[in-house]
C-alpha cells in the first residue's frame, strides 16, 4: 500500500509540474500570413500582437532583391534592346541602378567607396550612350541628348553646340556658345595631350568662326599658365589667343604675348608680328622682314608669299603682288586658289591679256575639279563675265558635276551682275517650267528666288518693282542663310532698295547680333537716315565686335556729337568709347577685304558635323610649323 502510495504521489507531483508549466506558457496564434501572431500573457490573459521579426526581415530582404533584380533587368532590356544600345552589360546595370541620393536633394546616402562606384556605372552608361548617338545620330534631338548624357563626350559637346548656333537648325546662338565654354574644364582634364590641344583649337576655331574673340581671350588668361597645359597645346592655343588680340585692335597686349609664349620663332607668330608692325604704320620695316624671310627658308614659304601679297596689294603696289601670287602658283601648281587670287588682282589691273591666260591654263589644268571650278564660277560672277560663264557651265554638265544646282545659281547671278535682267527672269521661268531634280530643295529654291527678286527691282518694266516686292516678301519669311541675307542686302541697296535692305539685315541681327558684316551695313543705315534708337543699340555691339573702319567710326563719332542726338540714350558714354576707339585702337582704313587666305598661318581644323549633309570645304592650307628658323630682324 505504501509502495502505491509514493507512486501516486510521485504522479501527482509530476502532473502538478506540468500543468504549472503549461499555465505560465504563452498562448500564440498566427496573423497576417503567419507574419505576426498574437501572444496571450499568462499573468494578464491578455493578448498581443507581436510580428515575427526574422520572417518580417527575410521576406523584406528577398522582396528587395527582387525589386532590385527586376529593375536592373528593366534597364537591361530598355537600354539594349528597346533603345538599341548593344554594349549595356547586365553587371553594369546591376550597379546602376543602386540609388545613392535623397531624391530632389544632393545628400548622398551611400558610403564613399560604394557611392564611388556607383557614380563610375552610371558614368560609363552615359559614356556608351552618348558615343553611341553622337557616332549616327538620327535627328538633331538625338545629338543633343548625346550632349547631355556625357560632358566628356566633346565630339558629341561640339556637334550640338554647332546646330545650336545655326540658325538653319536651332537658332540659340548663346545657348551654343555656353555649352562651348563648359567643355573647357573637361578638356583641361584630358590626359592626351594631343587630345587636349586639337578640342582647344577646335574651341578656338569655332570661336573665331562667329567672331566671339572675347571668349578666345578670357579662356586663354584663365588656362594659358596652367601646369596642366601640354607644351603643344600652349604653343598652338596662345596663338590663337594673340591673333584675337589683333583682330580686337589690342596690338600691344597681342606683342606681349607673342614675347611670352615664346611665338616669334615659329611662322605663325611671325607673321602675325609682321602684321602687328604693318599696322602700326611701319611698312617698309614689315615688307623687308617678310622679304628676308622669304629668302632664309623654304618652310611654309606660300604663307609667307601670300602675306607679303597682300601687303603689296594693300599699298597699291599690284606689280609684286602679282609676282608673289606667280610665284605661289609655281611653287603649288596643283593648287587653284592662288589663281583666283591672281584673277581678280588682274582685273583690277586691267591687263586682260594676262587675265586670258591665267584663265586658259586655269581650264586646262583644273576643268575636272569641282571645287576649283566652282571658286571660278564665283570669280565670273562677281565681275558679270558672262562668256568664262558659259564655258564653266559646259564643263561642269560634259564632267558631270554633283552640284549643277550651284553652276545654274551662278550662270544666273552672272547675268545679274552683268545687268542683264530680263534674261535672268527668262532663265529662272525657264528652270521653273523644266523642274529639275535639284531645284526641288528649298534653299536652292529660296535663292533662285532672291535672284529673281533683284533682277525685277533692276528692270525697267512696268510694274518690275511690284513683282519685286512680291517676291521679296516671300523670300524674307524663309530661312536664308546669314551670308546669303548679307549679299542681297548688299545688292538691294545697289539697287536703291533700302527699305528692302534694312528689313533683311535686322533679321540677320537678330539671328547673329555680333556679325560685323551685318553690324556695319545697319550702322551705315541708320547714319544715313538719321534713326537714333537703332544707331545707339548697333553702335554698342560694334564697339564690342572686332576692328570696325575707320571711317564709320569716325563718322558715327561725329553725328552722335550733334545736336540731333543730344536726348540719345547713354550718348555720353557713347562718345567717350567711340573717342576711345579713334584715339587708341589702330583700326583699317576700310572694310574692304580682298579675301585672302589665313595669312596669319594659324591651323584650322575642318568640322564635319554627323548631320551635315553638305559637302565637305576643301581642306585649308597646311598649317605652320610648330618651330622654323628665327625670322631676320
Amino acid at each position: 500500500m505504501r509502495t502505491t502510495g509514493v507512486a501516486g504521489g510521485g504522479a501527482s507531483v509530476a502532473g502538478a509540474k506540468k500543468a504549472a508549466a503549461q499555465k505560465t506558457k504563452p498562448v500564440a496564434a498566427k496573423v497576417f500570413f503567419g507574419l505576426a501572431h498574437y501572444v496571450r500573457d499568462p499573468k494578464s490573459a491578455e493578448w498581443h500582437l507581436r510580428p515575427r521579426w526574422k520572417l518580417v526581415g527575410s521576406i523584406l530582404a528577398g522582396v528587395f532583391l527582387l525589386i532590385y533584380l527586376a529593375m536592373a533587368g528593366f534597364m537591361y532590356y530598355l537600354n539594349k534592346y528597346v533603345y538599341g544600345f548593344e554594349k549595356t552589360t547586365f553587371a553594369n546595370m546591376l550597379v546602376f541602378v543602386i540609388p545613392n541620393k535623397i531624391p530632389r536633394t544632393d545628400i548622398v546616402i551611400l558610403p564613399e567607396f560604394l557611392n564611388k562606384h556607383v557614380m563610375a556605372a552610371r558614368d560609363r552608361q552615359r559614356d556608351m550612350i552618348s558615343h553611341t548617338l553622337s557616332e549616327n545620330p538620327r535627328n538633331i534631338a538625338q545629338l543633343i541628348w548625346a550632349a547631355a548624357a556625357s560632358p566628356r563626350n566633346l565630339d558629341a559637346q561640339f556637334q550640338a553646340a554647332y546646330y545650336m548656333a545655326s540658325p538653319d537648325w536651332l537658332d540659340r546662338f548663346q545657348d551654343a556658345f555656353t555649352l562651348l565654354d563648359s567643355t573647357l574644364p573637361t578638356i583641361m582634364d584630358l590626359t592626351e595631350p594631343g587630345e587636349i590641344r586639337r578640342n582647344l583649337m577646335r574651341y578656338a576655331q569655332f570661336c573665331a568662326q562667329y567672331d566671339q574673340d572675347m571668349r578666345i581671350i578670357a579662356a586663354a588668361e584663365k588656362y594659358l599658365d596652367d601646369p596642366r597645359m601640354p607644351a603643344d597645346a600652349r604653343n598652338a592655343f596662345s596663338t590663337a589667343y594673340a591673333e584675337a588680340l589683333f583682330l580686337r585692335g589690342d596690338f600691344t597686349r597681342a606683342s606681349k604675348a607673342l614675347e611670352k609664349y615664346k611665338l616669334l620663332g615659329n611662322l605663325s607668330g611671325f607673321l602675325l608680328n609682321a602684321r602687328i608692325i604693318w599696322e602700326n604704320g611701319e611698312q617698309e620695316r614689315a615688307l623687308r622682314l617678310l622679304r628676308n624671310y622669304i629668302a632664309e627658308t623654304n618652310d611654309g614659304k606660300d604663307k609667307l608669299l601670300y602675306a607679303y601679297a597682300k601687303c603689296c596689294w594693300e599699298r597699291n603696289d599690284k606689280t609684286k603682288a602679282a609676282e608673289a601670287l606667280q610665284t605661289i602658283i609655281a611653287l603649288q601648281p596643283d593648287e587653284f586658289r592662288p589663281r583666283i587670287y591672281l584673277l581678280g588682282l588682274l582685273q583690277e589691273t586691267k591687263d586682260t591679256k594676262t587675265r586670258a591666260a591665267v584663265i586658259e591654263n586655269f581650264l586646262t589644268h583644273f576643268s575636272a575639279n569641282e571645287p576649283a571650278m566652282l571658286s571660278l564660277g564665283a570669280y565670273a560672277a562677281d565681275h558679270g563675265d558672262v562668256e568664262l560663264q558659259k564655258r564653266i557651265s559646259a564643263f561642269a554638265f560634259e564632267n558631270r558635276f554633283t552640284r549643277l544646282a550651284n553652276f545654274r545659281l551662278l550662270d544666273i547671278e552672272t547675268l545679274l551682275s552683268a545687268g542683264r535682267n530680263k534674261e535672268v527672269l527668262a532663265e529662272i521661268a525657264a528652270l521653273v517650267e523644266k523642274k529639275p531634280y535639284w531645284l526641288r530643295e528649298k534653299k536652292i529654291q529660296e535663292q533662285f528666288e532672291a535672284l529673281r527678286m533683284l533682277a525685277y527691282f533692276g528692270t525697267d518694266d512696268v510694274g518690275g518693282a511690284d513683282l519685286g516686292i512680291v517676291v521679296f516678301n516671300k523670300i524674307a519669311k524663309s530661312n536664308l542663310s546669314l551670308p546669303m541675307m548679307i549679299a542681297v542686302s548688299r545688292r538691294l541697296l545697289s539697287l536703291n532698295r533700302p527699305q528692302e535692305a534694312t528689313r533683311l539685315l535686322r533679321d540677320a541681327y537678330i539671328q547673329n547680333p555680333y556679325n560685323q558684316g551685318i553690324l556695319l551695313e545697319l550702322v551705315k543705315l541708320d547714319l544715313a537716315n538719321e534713326n537714333a534708337p537703332d544707331l545707339d543699340e548697333h553702335l554698342r555691339y560694334l564697339i564690342d565686335a572686332r576692328r570696325p573702319p575707320r571711317y564709320v567710326i569716325r563718322q558715327a563719332y561725329e553725328r552722335i556729337g550733334g545736336d540731333y542726338y543730344l536726348f540719345s540714350t547713354n550718348r555720353d558714354k557713347l562718345i567717350a568709347d567711340l573717342d576711345e576707339m579713334l584715339t587708341r585702337r589702330v583700326l583699317p582704313k576700310s572694310e574692304l577685304e580682298k579675301g585672302w587666305p589665313d595669312d596669319l598661318g594659324i591651323e584650322r581644323e575642318i568640322f564635319t558635323p554627323a548631320l551635315d549633309r553638305k559637302p565637305a570645304p576643301p581642306p585649308a592650307p597646311a598649317s605652320a610649323p610648330a618651330s622654323a628658323p628665327a625670322p631676320a630682324k
